[in-house]
């Protein structure tokens, strides 16, 4: 649509109308130009351009009656959303409905404790940092979310407990593997997640975040329960078997914990292997894995039960020369 320039009558004639009323599409329609001649005409003019939200609150989809019906629904226990399906409207359109008919707005439909993470950190609450950024995600719209296989769902019950949510657990299919996930959309939340590296779209990017010393053997843990893989395996064409210990994840977090395992337990930086720009290390030595599932297992009282369950068979199946535990003051 051509650009057209107003003299400044037409522009105060333009400004007129807009104030009583009419939208810059309207009036774009109207003067044969585009929708932004209109708004740089009705800023020229002395008139204020409306908000998109003052827009929304003027527009009305409803009638009175069905304004009232629809607020009627939502005080007897309706969200915004359910609403928004139920008359095919999006939920921001219930929200302004709302306003219109003075309904206060309930701020949660399911309970959590928002601050969980924004505090100081301790043993139980680095556990879960650890677990999140290996194992969990956090998208633009503030929402964490948790996915593991269907026979971990009782870890999801103790990350629930632990965070005091009430939002529910629920399932999906894909790739005929079933999984069991959990969904909570709170702003605070997310944002006191950024400052440990867990951002929207982390993949590949994330980096070892500040955690204190001391709570490092529960942060990585966490990671380790999240996106690392121990065990004892039988070797190929042999009757030995040995035991492994390994992570993955991205190059500068997988760099930076090696680097600390190596100084903190006095073992090898481990073995590494890229495999689609996913760099994994890989420690296979006796000694030096009984020494990271000692560092990591051995105080725990938050874990993923299937490795944990991994990690004390092994412990107990091998003597360990050198415990970590024991050097502790």
């Amino acid at each position: 649509m051509p650009r057209k320039r107003f003299t400044k009558e037409e522009e105060k004639q333009v400004g007129l109308e807009y104030q009583k009323g009419s939208t810059s599409v309207q009036l774009g329609k109207k003067y044969k130009t585009h929708f932004d001649t209109i708004l740089k005409a009705v800023r020229a003019s002395g008139f204020k351009v409306r908000s998109r939200s003052e827009i929304a609150m003027k527009q009305r989809i409803f009638s009175d009656p069905q304004e009232e019906k629809i607020a009627a629904e939502y005080i007897d226990g309706f969200n915004t959303y359910s609403l928004g399906r139920k008359y095919g409207v999006d939920r921001t359109v219930i929200r302004n409905l709302l306003k219109r008919q003075n309904v206060q707005a309930r701020h949660r439909k399911y309970s959590v404790n928002e601050a969980y993470f924004a505090g100081e950190l301790d043993a139980e609450r680095a556990y879960w940092l650890g677990f999140i950024i290996a194992d969990g995600c956090v998208d633009k719209r503030n929402v964490l979310h948790i996915g593991l296989q269907i026979g971990d769902i009782q870890h999801l019950y103790k990350f629930r407990e632990c965070i005091e949510s009430e939002n529910p657990i629920y399932f999906r299919k894909r790739k005929n593997r079933k999984y069991c996930c959990i969904s909570i959309c709170s702003k605070p939340l997310v944002e006191s997640l950024l400052r440990y590296e867990i951002f929207p779209r982390k993949t590949h990017r994330y980096s070892f975040p500040e955690i204190p010393k001391n709570l490092l053997s529960h942060y990585i843990r966490g990671y380790i329960d999240g996106d690392g893989s121990l065990g004892r395996y039988k070797q190929k064409r042999s009757r030995t078997h040995y035991i492994c210990c390994s992570a993955s994840g991205s190059e500068k977090f997988i760099m930076k914990m090696r680097i600390h395992l190596s100084s903190e337990l006095r073992i090898s930086l481990g073995s590494l292997y890229f495999k689609k720009k996913t760099l994994s290390v890989r420690w296979q030595r006796k000694q030096y894995v009984l020494s990271i599932l000692d560092y990591c297992y051995g105080n725990a009282q938050i874990y993923l039960d299937r490795k944990y369950k991994k990690a004390m068979q092994i412990l107990d199946r091998y003597p360990l020369q050198y415990s970590f535990l024991t050097s502790l003051p």
